[in-house]
């Protein structure tokens, strides 16, 4: 673990508040807690100053102690402050959506799912007359959708199973995956290549690139996607809108606290 130790660039730094912040990221992927001593050892602090952290800490009510196996762990009002200030998705995809618009010319959508179906919660239209345009608000459904497949291939199991089992999977257009094994082979080949595609599975002449979005727990949370006409969008598409897309959807997940490693 990186501590502050010689990065004070601000005179204002307070040095006790910065080695308590420490203390609390090293219980960073260790939910079953820490003793003082692997403490010690992460922070580099000196045990009588960790020690008296570690009460003014638990004094607050931002640490818990277990007396018997002398292990701290963080408290329930740290997990309350960090649900009840969650980036609200539309909001930190926004502004990287327009930067993705005017990169591509294309238009841009933001999904998430609801009751078994992808709902638009946000759309920047294609400057171009000859566009491929989806409605705010509109739904639709997973199995045809570069946004819902997106999403899907990153849920779990026996998520995409229940909506399978709500949903069955109807044909919009001749490619309209309509078979449960091809719909999981189809998972399979997004988780690997990082990005999701409908080709023409739910509009006729409609070609759209999705790539999933994650929050600071890992989980999916919704998807971004790149809409426009066949002719347009090729298959296989332009390595420079796959990148484009998948830049922009890690700039997003960031904003909502993932860190973890790309979906590719």
């Amino acid at each position: 673990m990186k501590t502050r130790k010689g990065k004070r660039a601000s005179p204002y730094f307070v040095e006790a508040v910065g080695k308590a912040i420490d203390i609390v990221w090293s219980f960073k992927g260790h939910p079953e807690g820490l003793s003082i001593d692997v403490i010690v050892q992460s922070t580099r602090l000196a045990k009588s100053t960790t020690y008296r952290l570690l009460s003014t800490l638990v004094e607050a009510g931002l640490l818990e102690i277990d007396a018997k196996k002398e292990r701290y762990t963080l408290a329930p009002k740290l997990f309350q402050l960090a649900a009840s200030t969650e980036p609200s998705l539309r909001l930190a995809a926004e502004p990287e959506m327009r930067r993705l618009w005017s990169e591509v010319k294309e238009t841009i959508s933001l999904g998430t799912v609801n009751d078994g179906e992808v709902v638009y919660l946000l759309k920047l239209s294609s400057p171009h007359p000859f566009r491929v345009d989806v409605p705010e608000g509109t739904r639709a459904c997973i199995h045809a959708t570069a946004l819902g497949k997106a999403m899907a291939a990153f849920m779990t199991q026996p998520a995409v199973e229940n909506i399978l089992r709500q949903r069955p999977l109807k044909r919009q257009t001749p490619n309209t995956i309509t078979t449960a094994q091809r719909f999981w082979s189809e998972l399979k080949r997004i988780r690997e290549r990082g990005y999701s595609m409908d080709n023409e599975e739910m509009v006729v002449g409609g070609r759209c690139l999705g790539t999933p979005l994650f929050n600071a727990k890992g989980d999916v949370v919704g998807a971004l996607s790149i809409s426009g006409p066949a002719l347009r969008i090729g298959d296989p598409p332009g390595p420079q809108l796959i990148e484009a897309l998948k830049r922009t959807s890690r700039a997003i997940s960031a904003k909502l606290g993932f860190n973890g490693p790309d979906p590719d």
